[in-house]
């Protein structure tokens, strides 16, 4: 599996956008820090989704 180039974050917004205009079905799991979206990107999922409460929880030590 190759690496995410950079070219491909600064363009994410229209990255996004283009999954979210598909027909297919769009999976997004959630991520509490960085490592946890470096494994769901490991996995192979096209997108991340981050909420700055579990963030902030996962600091916290919720």
């Amino acid at each position: 599996m190759g690496g995410v180039l950079l070219r491909d974050k600064i363009n994410g917004p229209d990255n996004l956008r283009k999954l979210l205009e598909s027909k297919d079905i769009l999976v997004c799991p959630g991520a509490y820090d960085a490592l946890s979206a470096r494994l769901i990107e490991a996995m192979g999922f096209e997108c991340v989704y981050m909420t700055g409460f579990g963030t902030a929880a996962s600091m916290l030590g919720c």
